[in-house]
């Protein structure tokens, strides 16, 4: 390691001492003690980091990553496992449902007993030392010892010598290495999970977290990730989100690399339905059971998976899409994956059937009704012309009905609005009519389709017809600024005539006057541009008058006016 220069060692030295005087008079600042420790490990500064976090945690006890970071870097750095497992146990001591705490101290006796194992090895040892073979740790031992505290600078090593660690050698695996033991077969991790789960409780993240830890360490011989799998399956028998990890578990065990295709798929399914068999399912159950087979199919994309295994998941799928169907259970995304997957498969036939079913089970479902109106404005169009816009007519009316007072109706509303402005160009006025019925019903939600709609006229007929939307709903309100701008804008791109652009703006003010700062510097920049200043300067009195809060409008206001003279 190259040595710092004298100078590099000053500037660490000032910087360091600058946090010092920083948190002496903002102790309670979290985050410059963030920063401090940061920079300690970022400098290499060894001693400032042992004393940096024995007082971040006096400071902040309750702050989970300071007292994961003092024991994560006393095994890191300095190999020091008891110090590392007696901060790690004083941590949990005060906030007991810690859980990266809990999955920290786990990892970290993973971590030990494979470095245990990797120095066995290496110096052909057969027998595990006393300070190895630990006790299993109890969380509350140095709570309940006698004598004198100790201070946490004394647990946290000050030492900068970096220790000297074991050469790293290449291996698939070390099992076999440590002799048999309670240490060896992973009695302590075992011990940190059973207090875990009974700290924190039933947490399904939390106990799935553990898994992750244990994936990371297959090269030991420990049956905690069995363990931890049991635990589940006993804790959430009912969990649709754990049978599918156990499911797909199941799928890529080591031990059914050789069975079949069909033979493995039906074991992991096993999962689910031995858990149908005992609750009867419900909604997310279908779910989660229909995601594990589109997680097969996406997996069999791959080169290396039999097609075989792409074909036995698309049918359990389809026939899983029958069942929950049948049982009254599936959802409108269930229905939805239904459609897309016989879409995939070539059924489009079955499709407008599914649709239908779909829209009876769930007829508030905006999402079905949607997929099903333009399924009917994608079909073959009848021998006898005008049959196919009727049909689909008649799906947004049955669905309109159906949605009437969903907050999702808007976008039903503006689905059908689109598609008369499309299919009956000629008919604009009864297009324009239904507008007004659905601004009318849709109440506060009309506001979300007043804009779309305005720039879907504005695309397809032009200004003329567009003015005629805008003055029919000016008056209905409420309006966004958004419909306002967009009107203004569009005027702006057709009309040279002032009059017309100067009452979309005078619209806006009204609806956004005391609260839009924007709005009014557009106007007044507009007007500047036009070269009316005397109107501009009634404007600047005008936005200063009706603004709640004029502060930013001055302030941007007088910006613009300096562009302006630079740019002069």
């Amino acid at each position: 390691m190259q040595q710092r220069t004298t100078h590099e060692f000053a500037g660490i030295k000032r910087i360091l001492f600058i946090f010092d005087r920083a948190l002496l008079r903002y102790t309670n600042d979290s985050n410059l003690w963030q920063q401090y420790i940061a920079f300690c490990i970022k400098s290499d500064s060894t001693k400032a980091l042992a004393r940096a976090y024995a007082r971040a945690i006096q400071q902040h006890p309750l702050h989970e990553e300071f007292w994961l970071g003092a024991a994560t870097w006393e095994f890191a750095h300095n190999r020091h496992i008891s110090s590392a497992r007696t901060l790690f146990q004083r941590g949990l001591r005060i906030i007991p449902a810690a859980q990266t705490l809990w999955h920290g101290y786990f990892r970290l006796e993973l971590e030990y007993i494979k470095l245990v194992a990797l120095r066995q090895e290496i110096l052909g040892l057969s027998e595990v030392k006393e300070e190895e073979a630990v006790e299993v740790p109890a969380l509350d031992a140095e709570a309940d010892a006698d004598g004198p505290k100790v201070d946490l600078e004394d647990i946290i090593s000050l030492s900068s010598d970096k220790p000297k660690q074991p050469p790293k050698k290449k291996q698939k695996t070390l099992k076999g290495v440590l002799p048999e033991s309670d240490f060896a077969r992973g009695a302590v991790p075992r011990a940190i999970f059973n207090s875990a789960i009974k700290s924190v409780g039933d947490d399904l993240e939390f106990r799935l977290q553990f898994v992750t830890i244990c994936d990371k360490f297959e090269e030991l011989d420990i049956s905690i990730r069995t363990e931890v799998l049991n635990s589940i399956l006993r804790d959430f028998p009912n969990d649709p989100k754990a049978l599918l990890f156990l499911a797909r578990r199941q799928l890529n065990k080591p031990a059914n690399a050789s069975a079949s295709a069909e033979e493995r798929i039906s074991e992991a399914a096993a999962v689910f339905e031995s858990a149908l068999s005992a609750t009867g399912g419900s909604p997310a159950f279908w779910e989660n059971y229909a995601a594990f087979f589109r997680h097969l199919l996406v997996k069999s994309e791959s080169v290396d998976t039999p097609e075989e295994q792409a074909m036995l998941a698309a049918d359990k799928l389809l026939a899983l899409f029958d069942r929950a169907h049948a049982a009254k259970q599936a959802s409108p995304e269930l229905y939805l994956q239904w459609v897309s997957q016989l879409e995939s498969s070539g059924a489009r036939k079955d499709v407008p059937k599914i649709l239908k079913l779909a829209t009876e089970q769930h007829p508030s479902s905006v999402a079905l009704w949607l997929r099903r109106a333009e399924l009917a404005q994608k079909q073959p169009a009848h021998k006898k012309a005008g049959l196919q816009a009727e049909a689909t007519v008649e799906v947004f009316k049955a669905a309109l009905k159906a949605v009437a007072g969903s907050e999702c109706a808007h976008e039903l509303w503006l689905a059908y609005l689109v598609y008369l402005l499309e299919q009956h160009p000629d008919d604009f006025q009864g297009t324009l009519k239904q507008y007004k019925q659905a601004v009318s019903r849709l109440q506060q939600h009309s506001a979300d389709i007043k804009e779309p709609f305005l720039k879907k006229v504005h695309d397809l007929f032009g200004i003329e017809h567009c003015r005629a939307v805008y003055e029919c709903s000016v008056g209905l309100r409420p309006n966004s600024l958004g419909f306002h701008l967009s009107y203004i804008r569009f005027e702006q791109q057709h009309s040279q005539n002032a009059k017309p652009i100067r009452s979309g703006f005078e619209q806006a003010i009204e609806d956004f006057g005391s609260t839009s700062s924007d709005l009014w510097l557009q106007y007044i920049a507009w007007e500047t541009s036009s070269g009316d200043i005397a109107l501009a300067n009634k404007l600047h009195w005008r936005a200063k008058k009706t603004l709640k809060d004029p502060t930013s409008f001055i302030r941007e206001h007088h910006l613009m006016l300096n562009n302006e003279t630079k740019a002069k």
